[in-house]
């Protein structure tokens, strides 16, 4: 069975409008970890954002 979503804390910062870059960090997880996009989809004001990714490996 694949898991397609986990539970996650409450976001400390949910609306990120107000931001000009957004840094992600991601641990390589063969491709995108679960807990980083269920933050993904909750968060508000990520359309039209530059975006940092970065793949830590472990």
């Amino acid at each position: 069975m694949i898991k397609r979503e986990c539970e996650i804390e409450e976001l400390k910062i949910k609306d990120v409008s107000k931001y000009n870059v957004i840094c992600i960090d991601n641990p390589n997880w063969i491709g995108f970890s679960l807990p980083m996009a269920r933050y993904l989809r909750e968060a508000e004001g990520l359309k039209y954002k530059n975006f940092y990714w970065s793949f830590l490996k472990s």
